[in-house]
């Protein structure tokens, strides 16, 4: 599988401003808002989610500061991603066979159960997590783009054979979903943990563990498990089966109680629900 690593679309420059300034420590907020009402499609996304069930108890509003102060920076930095991967991979100009809503699903799904482990488990920088979870598999949108005719191909053969994305991309070299993920999340500067997690995102299959940081480690694991619970628990993308558990001997020393992370499915659930 080829791909002209030079043609990784930057990241949209609103949204990748947004992002660095709302992890800034005392955030301008007058300074956001201005930004943020530059993009009509994010300044939309963020009213419509301050109005939705979760969030419009206290009464429909058409302010963005205040639709801003609603939800908050965590759930600012889902949109802004979101936004970013609709911007520079409009379905239009991927292929149709793949089920690109699936996808997108599994990825929210994940986001939120991995926001909730990372709390739960005191990680230093759970944003940081939660951008890892929902774009652990954003080379898939970097393969319909650049490589359509081959993910076109694996996906095919992932619905004829019943085989699984992982083993069918193998036979197309070395390069796979994770390690176009890690050249779009290197391309956008994204932190080295979120990076690294996308890469190795699929190592409980791959046999493959990399030398980093305790953290980064901490990082992968979580995102892991909560692939693994948004695949057992969700909608499932083509050619990701449902998974039982995660590898204990690639995460030696890392432990979720089984009751911490029924609740983090069922809170996630619920959030997704109510913000539809």
């Amino acid at each position: 599988m080829t791909f002209d690593r030079s043609q990784i679309p930057a990241m949209p420059r609103i949204a990748a401003q947004a992002i660095q300034l709302s992890n800034t420590p005392n955030v301008d907020m007058k300074q956001l808002v201005d930004l943020l009402s530059a993009d009509i499609g994010i300044a939309a996304a963020i009213l419509e989610l301050a109005n939705s069930a979760l969030f419009g108890s206290q009464g429909s509003t058409a302010n963005l500061a205040l639709a801003l102060a609603r939800i908050g920076m965590d759930n600012l930095q889902n949109i802004l991603i979101k936004s970013a991967i609709n911007e520079v991979f409009p379905l239009k100009n991927l292929p149709t066979e793949y089920g690109w809503r699936e996808l997108w699903e599994h990825l929210l799904l994940s986001g939120q159960i991995a926001y909730r482990l990372a709390k739960h488990l005191h990680c230093p920088k759970p944003r940081d997590v939660q951008m890892a979870a929902l774009l652990h598999d954003v080379g898939i949108f970097l393969m319909g783009f650049g490589a359509p005719e081959t993910l076109v191909e694996i996906t095919n053969e992932c619905k004829r054979f019943n085989k699984t994305f992982s083993e069918v991309e193998s036979r197309f070299g070395n390069d796979f979903h994770g390690s176009f993920g890690q050249d779009l999340a290197m391309a956008w500067h994204l932190p080295i943990s979120v990076v690294s997690a996308i890469r190795y995102h699929e190592c409980n299959w791959r046999n493959e563990l990399p030398s980093i940081s305790s953290n980064h480690l901490q990082t992968l694991f979580v995102v892991s498990t909560a692939n693994i619970l948004a695949l057992n628990h969700g909608p499932r993308p083509i050619g990701f089966p449902a998974v039982q558990e995660l590898r204990k001997d690639l995460f030696e020393g890392f432990y979720i109680d089984e009751g911490v992370m029924k609740n983090a499915v069922r809170e996630s659930l619920e959030f997704l629900e109510q913000v539809r």
